[in-house]
């Protein structure tokens, strides 16, 4: 459908910019306009009834359950199991050169960037708020107002059209005391023509604007504050060699990348200054965040670091690079030590593959990679230090694809570390490893995601092989029995099974389907109700027994995948059955 639309919006412009229309521009413009316009709108209208068309003929899902229609499941996502309706078509506008374009979309753009682990209380219409504010200009990169600055809090009750921007009435509401939110606001929903001129906002800027609630009070639940926030470390990695622990009085060379907790953008890194920095600890030579946060650490140790305001530049900020009242969210790493009497310990570089652990192995290894082999590779790749943030997928749309890394081993079509993890794998393998800088993008990052010296946290399965010798291999599905069962009574072909299941896609394990609970689901065999492997598991099973069932991505949903239960294509499945009841079938009706 989408390719549809991108044809002939492209034969329209196409048309739009030939020689002809160019002669005949000189002459009369608006005629041009209008032939546009014409033509455009009969594009739309097309579109809008082909769409009619194919919503109309939709009256099942593009694939069963792989259960069965009758499942009793429930999906993961509600909303998933519901089918798309038709896309609203927005009309394309034709400017003074007679150019198609498209409409800008100005809805805001919200997001918590912090949140605090208790929240007694959410925000409601006609709530009193008091929020620290501090807000920039998009074009300019210009503060034009900042509550820490001022010392002051800003005060309104919300839902009550009593500030601007409007949208803070319905964008600040369901909020906890002490959450941050970070907001893009198009100037349609900020101050738009009028501009802010006393705050140095022109007509149609866009701006940002980062808000904590301080207070809220409530006429009817009371007052609620924000709770204090310490200072949170985490050590992402630890050397094995570990044998000092540093010190106030010791000098610290650390390594750092520190972005701002508001924004994400990045205010300072060593790997851009291209050295180290180097204090004395608790000597007040750095932020307290460091001066605290620093004590214990060992050389070649890494530590995920967020430092409130309150332990960094509070109030004040820093310059135009951190914003008043923000928090810092930094990785470090100690490069070295010197103790106050003189001993130095040195970070070992980091060189190996760390944290390996086959997480699934199938029983038979049908192969693993030689060189020369192209594979194929479902994965999930994300920063060790935080892992909530994915910085690659097979299993969603990033970097234009929605399917398998395919490489061929031995022709450097992947980084080091991933190239050799993959190497020692079976197909049809699951693992999980830590990817060093050394063999992933070193000292410099990607230039986008991935920030200097990242080590790179991956879980991936080898869903294929296509062969050197011209073969291609797939794996096998397989079985593994948790719980025995009664085997007085087993299973055998034409009987109806009486089960509770769980489906998890394989790398991510994301529940896709479950039975309700008490509600058994029920499948009878030999009637194509189920994957064929999924059958062939299931004879033989026991009265009660639990197993594991893992069916390989080509004998599942395939490079098609199954987008009402968000199974991405390629995806191997696995099954957690508890098998409740058998009805034996009776051997004169098969």
């Amino acid at each position: 459908m989408r390719w549809t639309i991108l044809v002939l919006l492209s034969i329209t412009l196409f048309v739009a910019n030939s020689e002809e229309i160019v002669e005949a521009q000189a002459e009369n413009v608006d005629s041009i306009n209008e032939e546009l316009k014409e033509a455009v709108a009969k594009i739309v209208e097309d579109v809008q009834e082909e769409l009619a068309s194919e919503t109309a003929s939709e009256t099942s899902p593009e694939n069963d359950s792989p259960m069965g229609n009758d499942s009793p499941v429930i999906p993961a996502d509600e909303e998933a199991r519901n089918i798309d309706e038709a896309p609203e078509i927005q009309p394309l506008e034709i400017d003074e050169n007679g150019e198609a374009k498209i409409p800008y979309d100005t809805k805001p753009v919200v997001h918590t960037v912090f949140m605090p682990k208790e929240c007694p209380y959410k925000t409601q219409k006609g709530d009193r708020l008091d929020l620290h504010v501090f807000g920039k200009v998009i074009s300019t990169n210009r503060e034009f107002t900042s509550s820490h600055r001022h010392g002051k809090t800003m005060s309104f009750r919300v839902g009550m059209n009593e500030v601007m921007p409007k949208m803070w009435d319905e964008y600040l509401l369901d909020m906890c005391p002490g959450e941050k939110r970070h907001m893009v606001i198009p100037s349609d929903h900020a101050w738009g023509a009028a501009g802010l001129p006393a705050n140095n906002v022109g007509a149609h800027e866009d701006v940002s604007m980062d808000v904590e609630l301080v207070t809220v009070n409530s006429d009817t639940h009371g007052s609620f504050n924000a709770p204090r926030r310490d200072l949170e470390k985490e050590p992402t990695f630890t050397p094995f060699k570990c044998d000092y622990q540093a010190r106030e009085g010791d000098t610290l060379y650390m390594e750092y990348h520190g972005t701002l907790e508001s924004s994400g953008e990045v205010f300072d890194s060593s790997y851009t200054r291209g050295g180290t920095f180097d204090f004395t600890l608790g000597n007040r030579e750095a932020i307290q965040g460091w001066d605290q946060g620093l004590v214990g650490i060992c050389a070649g140790q890494r530590l995920h670091m967020v430092i409130p305001s309150d332990y960094a530049y509070g109030n004040h900020g820093s310059g135009e690079v951190i914003p008043p009242g923000d928090s810092l969210v930094q990785d470090v790493k100690c490069a070295r030590i010197v103790t106050v009497d003189g001993t130095e310990y040195v970070a070992e570089e980091e060189t190996e593959i760390s944290d390996m652990q086959t997480l699934y192995m199938p029983k038979n290894c049908i192969r693993t990679p030689v060189k020369g082999d192209k594979v194929w590779v479902a994965y999930d790749g994300r920063l060790e230090s935080t892992p909530e943030i994915v910085f690659d997928t097979s299993y969603q749309h990033m970097y234009g694809r929605t399917h398998p890394f395919v490489f061929e081993i031995g022709a450097g079509q992947a980084i080091d570390g991933f190239e050799e993890l993959i190497s020692q794998m079976c197909i049809g393998e699951k693992r999980h490893a830590v990817v060093p800088p050394s063999k992933a993008y070193g000292r410099e990052g990607d230039g986008g995601i991935i920030p200097p010296d990242a080590r790179l946290d991956y879980m991936v399965e080898i869903v294929q092989i296509d062969g050197v010798d011209g073969k291609t291999y797939f794996a096998a599905s397989d079985k593994n029995v948790t719980k025995e069962g009664n085997c007085e009574e087993t299973v055998a072909e034409g009987d109806t099974l009486h089960m509770q299941y769980q489906g998890y896609v394989q790398v991510t394990m994301d529940l896709f389907e479950k039975t309700k609970e008490g509600e058994d689901h029920a499948v009878e065999l030999g009637k194509n109700q189920v994957f064929p492997d999924l059958e062939k598991h299931f004879v033989g099973m026991c009265s009660g027994e639990h197993a594991t069932i893992v069916i390989p991505q080509e004998d599942a949903f395939g490079d098609e995948g199954h987008t009402e239960l968000n199974i991405p294509p390629f995806a191997s499945l696995v099954f957690d059955v508890q098998l409740t009841k058998i009805d034996k079938v009776k051997r004169d009706e098969l």
